[in-house]
């Protein structure tokens, strides 16, 4: 609505319309009012969206290509098979999750619980697992090749077949694991938990 300025008495501008006293002043106050209660929704909606990726165990999460989940929760799942790859799962847990011939190439789960998971013939090439939890895992035939291990601990875990080429294992606890036809990171087959024959 156009207001002659010849009409309007110590005038404003508020949401971009000019607005004097009476009316005029009732319309700015309906105008600001509902500014205001737009920024609260907004806000609120942001702060739902900031806290749901904060702690994401909250939310659903599909295993699926470039997740990003944070506290992802896949404890005790059957994933045999799933593509994550690049997925996101920071702190996630992957507890006695069933991961059979999954990929997880360039997965991050950096402080992850992956204890007694099954990785069996996994593609973990490049995959993030700085400080995470692995013992007890079996990786019998995963590709770990680059896989950031540093800190790591992998006590009990079955490494069995497995390939660590490159693989960055400063830090890292093998306590129990086995090694068995085990390509360590300078290329070199670990036999040592062989049954002998």
């Amino acid at each position: 609505m156009l207001v002659r300025s010849a009409r309007i008495r110590r005038c404003e501008l508020i949401g971009g319309l000019p607005v004097g006293n009476g009316a005029h002043v009732l319309h700015a106050v309906l105008i600001n009012f509902r500014e205001n209660e737009l920024k609260k929704v907004l806000l609120s909606s942001a702060f739902l969206l900031a806290l749901l990726g904060a702690n994401a165990s909250w939310a659903e999460c599909s295993p699926i290509p470039h997740l990003q989940c944070p506290h992802a929760n896949f404890s005790g799942k059957k994933l045999a098979g799933a593509n994550l790859e690049e997925a996101y799962m920071h702190e996630g847990d992957l507890t006695h999750a069933d991961l059979t011939r999954a990929n997880l190439k360039g997965a991050n789960i950096f402080h992850g619980k992956l204890m007694g998971g099954n990785f069996t013939d996994a593609d973990m090439t490049n995959i993030t697992l700085f400080n995470a939890n692995l013992t007890g895992a079996n990786l019998t035939g995963a590709n770990l090749t680059d896989a950031k291990l540093s800190g790591a601990d992998l006590g009990e875990a079955n490494l069995t077949d497995a390939n660590l080429t490159g693989a960055e294992i400063g830090g890292a606890m093998f306590v129990n694991a086995t090694f068995c036809r085990t390509r360590m990171p300078n290329g070199i087959i670990n036999n040592a938990d062989c049954p002998s024959r």
